[in-house]
């Protein structure tokens, strides 16, 4: 019967896979995480619910923890294959940052010429210079003032969800698109 607030994973996994495609991208993926966690799960349907409703093909990659090593691993795992992706969603950004580094130094990839990618966190290192990761930012304040609204109105409807938008972030890995 407690209020929750949460973020809009499926919100961010939708608006992931039309950066995309407004970016060009026509071979899509996913990568995410075995640890399936209710947020990354969510995440990763949103994005190829998506694809689907669009007429799309989105192809999903599980690997290990959620972690660079993992990450890294996807890559391989990915570009190992004969069809290829041109735009990736990673539904972290640990995921999305190990998955960068193998496809620029392995595969010879360039972004976002050759691949554009998206993850999720805004952590610190998604913002490095070189990194400069497009991603959805976890809106910390936003969630706290949601908090203190429900904590601030006895009346607050017991069993309520509520339910943040994640904040897209803007860097280097997404080519800007058609409007």
């Amino acid at each position: 019967g407690a209020a929750r607030i949460g973020i809009d994973n499926a919100l961010a996994g939708t608006e992931a896979f039309h950066l995309l495609r407004r970016a060009g991208c026509e071979r899509l993926a996913v990568v995410t995480s075995g640890t399936r966690t209710a947020s990354l799960v969510e995440r990763e349907r949103a994005f190829t619910a998506a694809a689907h409703a669009a007429g799309a093909e989105a192809s999903v990659t599980e690997v290990g923890p959620s972690s660079y090593a993992a990450g890294q691993d996807a890559a391989r795992l990915v570009f190992g294959r004969s069809r290829t992706p041109d735009g990736v969603f990673c539904t972290t950004d640990l995921l999305a940052l190990g998955f960068m580094d193998v496809a620029r130094r392995d595969f010879g990839l360039r972004l976002p010429q050759d691949l554009c990618l998206i993850g999720f966190d805004n952590i610190d290192e998604s913002g490095w210079d070189s990194y400069r990761l497009t991603t959805f930012a976890q809106p910390f304040a936003a969630i706290t003032d949601a908090v203190m609204e429900l904590l601030a109105d006895p009346a607050a409807v017991p069993g309520a969800r509520r339910l943040i938008e994640p904040q897209p972030v803007w860097r280097s890995t997404v080519r800007p698109g058609r409007a």
